[in-house]
């Protein structure tokens, strides 16, 4: 059989060399004219420079994926008309319904046969050239019988000169679609194809676009010969003569039902999908405010402990136990909590301005002693040319990093953990390249799979006996959110590579301020008889901050339901409420909105243990001043008084050497914190090789009576100073 050359400019976009090659190897031996693209930044700049009449696109590649590709051609009005065939191994139905959402006329599934592409490239060919000659050139319509004869669609045409417009032509496609011959069809009005069907809107739509000569095209449903009802697309064209007249009509039929019932059940999906997550959502605010409230109370009251300088040994290490139980279970809390958030969708991305720098030197510092302690090398590879300040999430990049040398440093006993940063850029916008390798147990190729799946651990995972399996799936969604990729090479007893990057702003400079450290509030200024009001159904949470705040010489009432704190605001005139969300009776934001409706309301602070970013901005819209979640440290609520009420803090003097060492920074010695005792030294010193600031924080607070050590201590944490603390507390 004779081989006829093909026409058509194609542009194949793959990532896949291999595939690349093929796919333009298949279209080229039968003329097309193909031109290849490795990527979908390449590609759309192959598409400005010249438009191809068709594209084999790829899905999964790096960088920019497939359905990205397609969303920006079909957002330009000069690309979008370009027809788009998806060629993929993703084979779940799912994908496919994505890929007809953006545009796409077609998928062929990997591994294809080249008779398939043939076929379907020339299909969607035919069908552009079909559409672009039946609007420009109608009169040419014998000359198209060809290609009309071989279209999947279905083609009609009828006689508007004759009586009821009646058909004079079907092409085989028809015949399929609607299991009616030609000769069946023939000479019938196109409206034979609604049954008994009453006329939508749509087909009284293709009724007036006959009668005054006019293009349209609308979705409806027809009756095929068989009764079933089956959706189409039909799009109407008339065909004018050299005179301007109407001749025919053109009808194109394509068979829209699968489509249509993918449709359905994506939308099905979709409702059952939200409810879900509506029913999660409620979920994890009760989880919140149950597991969060109670840690709020026990938490706050071993700071209120920690400050008592008539503490034993024995209860100060009592006290510990307590503190960091409970610091360990917010912490998992939390991390649960997360992945929930990012499964939700609940968990957004806030950018700051950073030292890049200092925060791989200080990630250096944080684990540096805990590599030395197992004999293992730290390694962080920074380039000169490295980005010094940057704009992205800092807390999610540091976690992010926490969580892959920790995993690292945990599962090697010989050799070290490498960190690689290198970076490129386009204009102001930079690509940030990390990798974190060890010469660890390295992973089963089995075990890859579920390696990022919450709670999934490795064999050497659970063998280790610590860890929730949460570390790498929250590491996931955080790159994902600052706009990367995150993967994994690995050889059992060899070791692993993690590899990601995040999308940053390069910005001209970073502000960095410390806090600044205080000493012991002992009262207020100006002195008066200040009113507040706090507002909790637990009674062990308004304790906490009657206990706290007394001692500063406020005026306090509680209240245990948003009822009881209207009739207070009645009756006692508060200055200043602390309210909880959920309560019995009448909740806090309810009980918000009546209490501002009067005249010259209080200030509404709201202490709550959500965590939702979105029912914060909420309660704010809702007339709240401020909000403040549980648990919460005593200097957030120092500060958010302070602010609403416009008062100052009066703090113990310090002594003059006291003095001396916060202006110039507090000169601590080793020998300064031998007088602390022993398992005080040690847990401090273990919470500086970890990094953790808040563990640092709490330790602090139980030696605040020794108060040139607690805030020389401080303000070295906050600075993040984790090499200097490891020279202090080295044992």
């Amino acid at each position: 059989m004779k081989n006829h050359k093909k026409s058509g400019n194609i542009l194949v976009i793959d990532d896949n060399q291999k595939n690349l090659q093929l796919l333009v190897k298949i279209l080229s031996e039968k003329g097309y004219k193909v031109r290849p693209a490795k990527g979908g930044e390449a590609a759309l700049r192959s598409v400005a420079s010249s438009p191809p009449d068709l594209i084999l696109l790829d899905i999964r590649m790096p960088g920019m994926d497939g359905y990205a590709v397609c969303e920006a051609l079909k957002g330009d009005a000069e690309t979008r008309e370009i027809p788009i065939i998806f060629v993929s191994a993703l084979t779940e139905t799912v994908d496919k319904v994505k890929a007809f959402n953006m545009g796409g006329v077609d998928f062929i599934t990997k591994p294809f046969q080249a008779e398939e592409v043939l076929a379907r490239v020339e299909s969607h060919l035919t069908q552009r050239r079909l559409s672009q000659e039946l609007q420009q050139k109608n009169q040419q319509l014998q000359l198209l019988q060809r290609a009309i004869e071989s279209s999947a669609n279905g083609i009609i045409v009828t006689d508007p000169a004759r009586p009821n417009n009646p058909i004079i032509y079907v092409n085989p496609g028809f015949e399929k679609i609607t299991g009616y011959t030609a000769a069946e069809a023939m000479d019938k009005n196109g409206r034979f194809l609604r049954g008994d069907k009453k006329d939508q809107d749509e087909f009284i739509e293709v009724r007036d676009a006959i009668e005054t000569g006019r293009s349209c095209q609308v979705v409806l449903q027809n009756v095929r010969k068989n009764g079933k009802i089956f959706w189409n697309q039909l799009s109407i064209s008339p065909v004018y003569d050299k005179d301007g007249k109407v001749t025919n009509f053109v009808g194109v039929i394509t068979d829209i039902s699968d489509r249509k019932e993918m449709e359905g059940a994506l939308a099905a999906a979709k409702e059952a999908a939200e409810v879900a997550n509506r029913a999660k959502s409620a979920f994890l605010a009760n989880m919140s405010h149950e597991l969060r409230t109670p840690l709020n109370a026990i938490l706050g009251f071993t700071q209120l402990l920690a400050s008592d300088s008539n503490l034993t040994l024995s209860q100060r290490n009592n006290l510990d136990i307590i503190t960091n139980s409970g610091e360990y279970l917010l912490t998992l809390i939390n991390q649960v909590l997360d992945v929930s958030k990012i499964e939700a969708g609940r968990m957004t991305v806030n950018e700051s301005n950073f030292d890049l720098h200092l925060l791989l030197d200080n990630i250096k510092e944080m684990f540096g002693l805990k590599a030395q302690q197992k004999e293992l090398q730290l390694i962080v590879d920074r380039p000169e040319d490295l980005p010094r300040y940057v704009s992205t999430d800092e807390v999610k990049l540091r976690q992010i990093l926490i969580n892959l040398i920790n995993n690292g440093i945990k599962f090697t006993d010989r050799g070290g953990i490498a960190v690689r940063v290198r970076s490129t850029s386009e204009g102001m916008t930079t690509n940030l390249e990390f990798e974190v390798e060890d010469t660890g147990a390295g992973i089963a190729p089995e075990e890859l799979a579920n390696l990022f799946k919450p709670f999934s651990q490795t064999t050497t995972g659970k063998q280790a006996e610590s860890g929730t399996g949460l570390g790498l799936a929250i590491a996931q969604h955080f790159v994902g959110l600052m706009g990367g990729t995150i993967g994994v090479r690995s050889a059992v007893g060899q070791g692993s590579t993690f590899a990601f990057n995040v999308k940053v702003t390069i910005v001209d400079e970073v502000t960095v301020t410390s806090p600044q450290v205080r000493g012991k509030i002992i009262d207020i200024y100006p002195k008066q008889r200040y009113k507040i009001l706090v507002v909790d159904n637990q009674r062990d949470n308004r304790q906490l901050l009657i206990k706290l705040l007394a001692p500063l010489g406020f005026d306090l009432l509680e209240a245990k339901d948003g009822q009881e704190a209207i009739a207070f605001c009645r009756s006692f005139g508060p200055h200043l409420i602390f309210m909880d969300l959920r309560m019995p009776v009448m909740n806090g934001e309810v009980a918000c909105q009546q209490i501002k409706s009067q005249a010259n309301p209080p200030k509404i602070i709201v202490v709550t243990a959500s965590v939702f970013t979105e029912e914060e901005r909420g309660v704010r819209t809702a007339g709240f001043d401020d909000f403040i979640r549980k648990p919460f440290r005593m200097e957030e609520i120092y500060t958010a008084i302070e602010k609403h009420l416009g008062i100052k803090y009066v703090y113990e003097e310090a002594s003059p050497s006291e003095k001396s060492s916060q202006e110039t920074g507090i000169n601590l010695t080793p020998e300064m914190l031998k007088s602390l005792p022993s398992e005080w030294q040690g847990e401090f010193h273990q919470a500086v090789i970890e990094g953790d600031l808040e563990a640092m924080l709490m330790q602090i607070e139980k030696i605040r009576e020794d108060r040139a050590i607690a805030e020389g201590l401080e303000e070295l944490a906050r600075k993040f100073k984790f090499k200097q603390l490891l020279e202090l507390t080295r044992l």
